[in-house]
């Protein structure tokens, strides 16, 4: 079967390459070992959409979207039914997995995957009966009005995560899965070529301003993992990664094994972790393995926000991250995110002082978005949030306008909010850089 997977533009983020999309290329990958030829089309840096790029004739497409990508996602549906009627086209990611039945009665998608979708769409592709194929949904009955929604049973998560084959970083340009700003990230600067890369899969946590359908923690062998470090080494001369893992560390002693087998790579990472998983012990492994950078989600430094949004972590705990990583000779990276509920004036003065007080090396500032899937999405009374924009082209994670008003902050108070902070961090890095 002919397979074309699809990325819609993301024109919100600053330097929308930077990452390689795994997810995609881990798809395009089980669907070659399978048989199949496989394509990708990437429209991540175009300016909008561009129809011209899609393939003719496949079989089958299948588009990647978040919740702001997915209006890209309709206009390419309804491109591809009316000029390729007789393929079969498949939406997979984040919102449609929780927004399967809005999403399949709202497009011209035929299929949507729903979470992990190796196994799914292989299954897709070698023409299995619908109904019969676990972890999707589709139309069924006549087009039109009479057209039903059907959900099959969830699809188990892979347990054996070896099993599946190395990314197809391959299938793309180099420069659209190898670059020169992501060891550095946005903002900056450039250095040595970098790629992404995963060790494991899965979140346990439950922050309610997170859409997270996979709580199970799953892990690559340490075997897995060196061997694919070695592979692009050899293949590609990269030597630089950013592990994308959501929580590093959290398995500890199989971190401890992998941090040990990593120092004789000769190799560069940076990964991002929670606060209350580190200490020093393991931070100065990491460190030792080539590790040159940690990151934090900090969001906030004001405990009762933090507390609301089910962080289950509090500023000191940030604080003590922070200050061990620094003692472990690890540059530090902060992620904050602003607008969130109860957040007040006095929320955003804590957060100023906490930065001056701990001085991370870098920081990413985001603005909440009550994305499907998440707890505040489904309950917004319960964390005193009024969502006013239902419009998902807005629903991006790095947009300077809030969705929201709270209990306690307007929406242009929460944009208030969001521009002084900015203006603060903009300033902090200025300051740092004289």
């Amino acid at each position: 079967m002919k397979i074309d997977l699809i990325l819609p533009p993301n024109p919100i983020l600053q330097s929308p390459l930077m990452e390689a999309p795994l997810g995609v290329l881990y798809l395009a990958a089980a669907l070659r070992k399978d048989g199949h030829t496989v394509t990708v089309t990437d429209m991540r840096a175009e300016p909008d959409l561009n129809m011209a790029l899609l393939p003719d004739h496949a079989d089958m497409y299948g588009v990647s979207a978040t919740t702001g990508e997915y209006h890209y996602a309709k206009e390419i549906a309804v491109h591809l039914k009316k000029n390729h009627p007789k393929s079969l086209i498949v939406i997979g990611g984040p919102h449609a997995t929780f927004e399967w039945k809005s999403t399949l009665q709202d497009t011209a998608f035929d299929v949507a995957v729903l979470g992990e979708g190796e196994l799914t769409t292989c299954e897709l592709a070698s023409g299995a009966e619908l109904a019969k194929i676990k972890g999707i949904a589709f139309k069924t009955g006549n087009k039109g009005k009479s057209q039903e929604i059907s959900k099959t049973a969830p699809r188990p998560l892979m347990e054996d995560l070896d099993s599946f084959p190395f990314p197809a970083r391959d299938i793309l340009p180099y420069d659209h899965v190898f670059t020169s700003d992501l060891y550095y990230g946005a903002r900056y600067g450039h250095g040595e070529i970098a790629t992404s890369l995963i060790t494991e899969r899965g979140c346990p946590c439950h922050c309610s301003y997170c859409a997270n359908w996979d709580r199970k923690l799953r892990f690559r062998s340490v075997e897995n993992v060196v061997d694919e470090i070695k592979h692009l080494d050899e293949v590609y001369k990269c030597k630089r990664f950013r592990i994308v893992d959501d929580e590093w560390g959290m398995g500890r002693p199989r971190s401890m094994k992998l941090l040990d087998a990593l120092q004789g790579l000769d190799i560069h990472f940076r990964a991002h972790t929670r606060s209350d998983v580190v200490d020093l012990e393991l931070l100065k492994a990491m460190k030792r393995a080539g590790c040159d950078e940690i990151s934090f989600g900090v969001e906030t430094a004001d405990d009762a926000v933090l507390k609301l949004v089910n962080k289950h972590e509090t500023v000191e705990q940030h604080r003590a991250a922070i200050k061990m990583a620094k003692e472990a000779g690890l540059r530090v990276k902060t992620y904050f995110m602003v607008c969130l509920p109860g957040e007040t004036w006095e929320t955003i003065n804590k957060t100023k002082a906490f930065i001056e007080d701990t001085k991370p090396d870098k920081w990413t500032l985001s603005t909440f978005i009550p994305y499907p899937g998440s707890d505040i999405w489904a309950n917004p009374r319960k964390f005193g949030v009024k969502i006013l924009e239902k419009d998902f082209d807005k629903f991006w994670l790095f947009h300077d306008q809030s969705v929201i008003e709270t209990n306690v902050a307007s929406r242009e108070e929460l944009n208030q909010h969001r521009h002084n902070l900015w203006q603060f961090l903009s300033k902090y890095d200025a300051a740092r850089n004289r």
